[in-house]
């Protein structure tokens, strides 16, 4: 009775750390992202003090000042994109790690990148002769469309091979036609 007890108290033990480190990492992370926060916002080729900026931020401040508009309208944009940016790339390799069972799984791996690069590649060949310069939402658009022909290829032999190995070789071997086509 006394070894069920003791295993007890250390299964509790074990939990308490566990959810403490997860809570320790939680914080220590959310305090590194608002130094970061406070660092984009402060680093600029203007200068604004760091009282100037929380007033502009927290109080509105005047709208009329170069400040204002550097401040809400180049540095803050600037960093909500990057946030949503590195959430939403973090978020893809968890869904192809978690998706494909495979730690390594990723879109150069796989040969999604390698993809991406050939449909600009070969857009740029086409455009070019029609247009003087490959406007910057047609290379956008191309690797986007070029990743996912990547990524169904790799889907549609994800079905057939029996191994995860298999599809890694599967996906260096996109990623190595690709290459050579581009």
């Amino acid at each position: 009775m006394r070894i069920s007890v003791d295993n007890n108290i250390n299964q509790k033990n074990n939990k308490f750390k566990q959810i403490f480190r997860y809570q320790f990492v939680y914080v220590a992370l959310l305090i590194l992202m608002a130094a970061a926060v406070i660092m984009n916002i402060n680093t600029g080729n203007v200068h604004i003090s760091p009282v100037q900026i929380g007033k502009i931020i927290f109080l509105k401040g005047d709208s009329g000042t170069p400040e204002y508009n550097i401040i809400w309208k180049i540095r803050l944009p600037r960093l909500c994109m990057a946030a949503i940016l590195g959430g939403a790339l973090s978020l893809s390799g968890f869904l192809l790690q978690t998706f494909f069972r495979n730690p390594i799984a990723g879109p150069f791996v796989l040969g999604i990148s390698s993809g991406a690069k050939m449909f600009v590649a070969i857009t740029m060949i086409f455009l070019l002769e029609h247009v003087s310069g490959m406007p910057l939402w047609a290379q956008v658009a191309a690797a986007f469309v070029g990743s996912l022909f990547a990524m169904l290829y790799v889907l549609f032999f994800a079905n057939k091979v029996k191994s995860m190995s298999m599809l890694l070789v599967v996906g260096i071997m996109i990623s190595y036609i690709c290459s050579a086509i581009t």
